[in-house]
């Protein structure tokens, strides 16, 4: 019987003896396993299950303060690569009777070291005299049963593995990475050779995950989860500006140069329109190098709207931009709100990136885009930023090509990469070619 669950295994336990037995099956099945007689001092990546002996020293005759804050620091550990992983405790001190009072001690000797709470329903107590593997086999099953969410992680964790090891095939079959390297650096420039390569890849592997993907894994667990109606407890709101972020920006290095899509935050507080800025300059002028000056356009941070009346003066800076009439009053506040929120009636040369993040504020804000308000920055030596300016992420696509277009409706072209120089040839002398063989028949 197979472990359902794909990644590493972590067993962590003193005397080897004692694992030795469970360690080998799981490696006659083709699992992962990672052993360690002490707490290791750095946790290996994609660890899914954690093998943990409550006692990792020799003598006593029970579990003591230091052994639970011993657990709880490799837990931690752990944690530091993945928050997403199931626990089997072990011990020859763990009983029926005793399973409550251990769960309970070692999520206060976690949350003493990390001030977070561990979840009850990631901890698998055992009687070590009782573990055998396929107790721990059916306990997994279990909580993928009734934890439909692991389930749907689990089975994408499986069509990226095959994914791989077809995306790895192919690339090397190819035995054209270097042309893969020198095509990127005509494309995108030599600075961004590793962000194209990298891309390039990842695509390559969805590709194959895709194709992995069987419906007996995804359909029946996106199936049992609709089948819950209830989300009482649920902050749609809250979750739904996470996921937002993920699928509509990403963090890049500091080291990384700057490109089209970029969103900063200015030094120029003293004039709200001009608070954050997005990089508009075309992806080939970076790849040519063109730019000791970048192109931005400016955009409003909008996180409340406050009440007001239609003839006050102080009103909010977004109404001012989007609600003022021809009789010089402000148009009805919910108006207002709807063309932020929902697009509708906002006029057209605005745009919203909604629900952005900014590392000292985890407060969510929208930002209003001007295409009216455009600037051309001066870099510093190697296109750095000018002095107090950062980088908070970058537009992810398919939003950045969407803002482009409706930006160069405007002002500007959007800058598509084009077909090497050298490969352009190259294809024109083989289709002259084909034409002079056809003439020659």
């Amino acid at each position: 019987m197979n472990i359902t669950v794909p990644g590493k295994i972590l067993v962590i336990e003193n005397r080897w003896e004692d694992v030795k037995e469970i360690i080998e099956s799981f490696w006659k099945t083709g699992e992962g396993i990672v052993y360690s007689n002490s707490i290791p001092d750095k946790a290996p990546s994609n660890v899914r299950l954690v093998i943990l002996d409550l006692v990792l020293r020799e003598g006593g005759n029970q579990v003591e303060d230091t052994d639970y804050q011993q657990a709880a620091l490799a837990l931690k550990r752990i944690e530091s690569k993945t928050q997403f992983y199931l626990v089997v405790l072990w011990s020859i001190y763990i009983t029926p009777d005793t399973e409550n009072e251990v769960i309970e001690n070692l999520k206060n000797a976690y949350k003493g070291q990390t001030e977070k709470d561990l979840p009850d329903r990631i901890l698998k107590p055992f009687g070590k005299k009782n573990f055998v593997k396929k107790d721990v086999v059916n306990e997994i099953t279990n909580w993928i049963q009734e934890n439909p969410e692991a389930g749907l992680v689990f089975e994408w964790e499986k069509s990226i593995e095959e994914g791989r090891d077809k995306t790895v095939s192919e690339i090397a079959n190819i035995g054209g990475i270097r042309t893969i390297v020198k095509t990127m650096e005509k494309e995108l420039g030599e600075t961004a050779i590793a962000r194209g390569t990298f891309t390039l890849f990842n695509k390559l592997l969805l590709r194959h995950s895709l194709l992995s993907l069987t419906k007996n894994g995804f359909t029946p667990l996106i199936e049992k989860m609709l089948e819950e109606k209830d989300m009482a407890g649920t902050n749609t709101l809250e979750w739904y500006h996470r996921i937002h972020c993920l699928k509509a920006y990403y963090k890049v290095e500091d080291n990384e140069p700057l490109w089209t899509g970029d969103i900063l935050k200015t030094n120029i507080d003293s004039n709200l329109q001009k608070e954050y800025a997005v990089v508009v300059t075309p992806a080939c002028d970076f790849a040519q190098k063109k730019v000791p000056k970048i192109k931005v356009v400016y955009g409003i941070k909008i996180k409340n709207i406050e009440e007001y009346g239609v003839n006050d003066e102080d009103v909010p800076l977004p109404v001012q931009k989007l609600g003022k009439t021809k009789k010089s009053k402000w148009k009805n506040r919910n108006k207002v709100i709807n063309a932020i929120v929902k697009g509708s009636a906002l006029p057209d040369r605005f745009y919203i990136l909604h629900f952005l993040e900014f590392s000292s504020d985890k407060n969510y804000f929208h930002l209003l885009i001007d295409f009216s308000n455009v600037q051309s920055i001066k870099l510093e030596e190697n296109m750095k930023l000018p002095m107090g300016w950062q980088r908070i992420c970058r537009i992810d696509s398919p939003y950045i090509e969407d803002l482009l277009q409706k930006y160069a409706s405007f002002s500007a072209r959007v800058g598509t990469p084009a077909i090497p120089e050298d490969v352009q040839e190259a294809e024109v002398k083989r289709l002259k070619r084909m034409r002079g063989n056809m003439r020659a028949n």
